[in-house]
Parts: structure tokens; C-alpha cells; sequence
């Protein structure tokens, strides 16, 4: 299998820290490059294959409303 080359995306401060937050609290990413690339592939693919738990999903929009990004 070809071996994927991979790509920077620059993203604001902001996002990054609270992308960092989300995946501090998780246990399927360990990375902010991990958790950006499956997001990614959600909105453009569709990606049913890395679907996150019901759990880590919960967590994530608990997050998201701690940060004030959800209410």
C-alpha cells in the first residue's frame, strides 16, 4: 500500500486550543492531527468506519458546551 503523504493546514490559536482540550479528554485520538483529520473525512466523506462511540461523542459535545461553542 502507497504510503500517503501528508499536508500542513494552519488553523487560528483559538481552535487549536480547544481542539487540544477535546482530545485531552478522549480516548480515541491522541493527537490534535488525529482528531482534525477524522473530522475532516466526516464532513467530506462521510466516514462511516471511524465513527466515534456514543461516549466519546457525549464527551466531545460536552466539551464543546464548556467552551461555550454548544448551548
Amino acid at each position: 500500500m502507497k504510503k500517503e503523504t501528508m499536508r500542513e493546514v494552519k488553523i487560528q490559536p483559538a481552535c487549536y486550543a480547544a481542539i487540544e482540550k477535546i482530545v485531552s479528554h478522549s480516548q480515541r485520538f491522541g493527537s490534535v492531527d488525529e482528531y482534525v483529520n477524522f473530522v475532516l473525512a466526516e464532513l467530506l466523506f462521510g466516514a462511516d468506519h471511524d465513527r466515534m462511540t456514543d461516549d466519546e461523542q457525549r464527551g466531545v459535545e460536552q466539551r464543546l458546551k464548556e467552551l461555550g461553542y454548544l448551548s
